[in-house]
């Protein structure tokens, strides 16, 4: 008999207790997304707060072909005047979410692994949909390191990293950039366009762990909304030349409906010849890691993730 999947028991009394504060969220659909983006800021914002304190946090806005791009640069306590930076993108579903609803995760990565963050805020869809999301975060890697010196960056060390579609965007960046770079941090991403693998389906698709199976088909309708853009390896980056990268770490979690996304991502980087770590988390959810604090799944995952900057980047 298969053992049905559980929470991590922390993990579900912080989720229980959070259910209880904030209600249940509303089902997801283009008449309601803008309450739906107000709601996802009002549960996510109080938990952007506390954390590590860095020795300097600033926002800038800086200047890309035919548009301006928000970025927030966190410098750790202990930084050098100049060293490795990790470029982070949010998740979101590539329709919400910002520097400011991450900005804990940026400054948890920042202060345990000892490297500056630079968070990239880009476009949203579904108003601006792909390729302009992706086109925003390798313009914005691309603008602050053409000021690198101000921002304190090597760039010759440096790490792109996102969360779920964010995640997307990070190894669809990494892809592309030149040159590419040094590792990359996959936490729970999207890498295919298909809703077809194994925990697309029940126990997990059905939304009773959070993120569902209906709620990814519309994130990709308002995302990537002809069949031509879902066959981008840009939009689809399981599917680019993985042979290029360096290093990769990925974070699966194991009750996700994008679970399969990074065990498949895991074997392809393999059979490429790709160095990269996998790590899994059975009893964790999707979007678990904004409980940092709160949950020590969640810390011990940031743990990881660090340690793995680290190592990579280490001078």
């Amino acid at each position: 008999m298969n053992q049905v999947p559980t929470l991590d028991p922390v993990l579900a009394a912080v989720l229980a207790a959070d259910l209880r504060t904030f209600g249940p969220r509303e089902p997801l659909s283009r008449a309601n997304l803008e309450a739906q983006r107000a709601d996802y800021l009002r549960r996510r914002m109080p938990r952007a707060a506390g954390g590590p304190a860095m020795r300097e946090s600033r926002t800038e806005t800086l200047t890309a072909p035919g548009r301006e791009i928000r970025v927030r640069l966190h410098v750790p306590a202990d930084a050098p005047a100049t060293g490795p930076a990790l470029f982070y993108f949010n998740g979101g579903g590539w329709v919400w979410g910002s520097i400011d609803s991450h900005d804990r995760i940026m400054r948890e990565l920042s202060g345990r692994s000892g490297c500056r963050v630079v968070g990239v805020d880009y476009r949203k869809a579904p108003e601006a949909p792909f390729p302009a999301p992706f086109e925003d975060c390798l313009d914005g890697v691309r603008a602050v390191l053409a000021r690198a010196g101000s921002f304190g960056i090597d760039p010759s060390r440096i790490a792109f990293g996102g969360d779920s579609a964010g995640g997307n965007l990070a190894l669809a960046c990494g892809l592309a950039a030149e040159p590419v770079p040094s590792t990359l941090l996959l936490l729970y991403g999207a890498f295919d366009t298909e809703l077809e693998t194994g925990s697309y389906r029940a126990p997990f698709g059905d939304g009773s762990f959070g993120l569902s199976r209906a709620d990814m088909a519309l994130f990709l309708d308002w995302y990537l909304p002809s069949a031509t853009m879902r066959r981008d390896p840009r939009a689809a980056p399981l599917h680019g030349v993985l042979a290029r990268l360096r290093d990769v770490f990925i974070l699966g979690a194991g009750l996700d409906p994008l679970r399969d996304d990074s065990r498949n991502l895991a074997g392809r980087l393999a059979s490429s010849g790709v160095d990269h770590e996998f790590v899994e988390l059975a009893g964790a959810n999707h979007g678990f890691l904004h409980l940092v604090g709160d949950v020590p799944l969640a810390d011990a995952a940031i743990d990881r993730a660090a340690a793995h900057l680290r190592r990579v980047l280490a001078g």
